[in-house]
């Protein structure tokens, strides 16, 4: 794949071409850009090329390099959050990479489901088990939003030991 020069609207044109011919949908892989943008770029920086996907707004060679290695993973179908190596649930960075399952939107709505019935309890405390908890996800989400639990966690990997850690404040 050819390098190519450093307009916002150039590269979106050209990696959304190479997205579709790699079978990637015309949303997912805008939503894509957006991350590869904004992770690089910055928030702000990425909002403006959102907004105006057609100019000419220049991205320097340095943060074209990034923005290319990443869309060429992206074409080769690598999830964006292995890519970027990090994503964020209930408000928390949480660390991304194979074989770990990658937390999706319905596993916020389990947290935030969970969150309710424990905050209309009248038990000082409740204990949660999560088991096969892979990322943290889970547990983090709700040890980030309450105190009235005490989380315990398992995690069995083939091939390997276990640590135990303890979520401190």
């Amino acid at each position: 794949m050819r390098q190519f020069s450093s307009s916002a609207a150039q590269f979106t044109s050209y990696w959304m071409r190479i997205f579709a011919r790699a079978g990637i949908d015309a949303g997912e892989a805008k939503a894509s850009l957006n991350c590869f943008l904004s992770s690089v770029l910055g928030r702000r920086r990425a909002l403006e090329i959102q907004a105006h996907p057609d100019s000419a707004i220049p991205i320097l060679p340095s943060h074209l390099n990034k923005l290319n290695h990443y869309c060429r993973r992206r074409a080769q179908r690598l999830p964006v959050q292995y890519i970027l190596g990090k994503w964020s649930f209930h408000g928390i960075a949480l660390k991304m990479c194979p074989p770990v399952f990658i937390p999706r939107p319905e596993t916020e709505g389990l947290v935030d489901i969970v969150l309710s019935h424990i905050n209309r309890s009248e038990n000082d405390v409740r204990h949660v088990l999560d088991i096969g908890c892979g990322t943290g996800a889970i547990c983090l989400g709700l040890a980030s939003c309450t105190s009235k639990i005490l989380l315990e966690t398992l995690l069995i990997r083939s091939g390997g030991g276990g640590e135990k850690f303890y979520l401190v404040e």
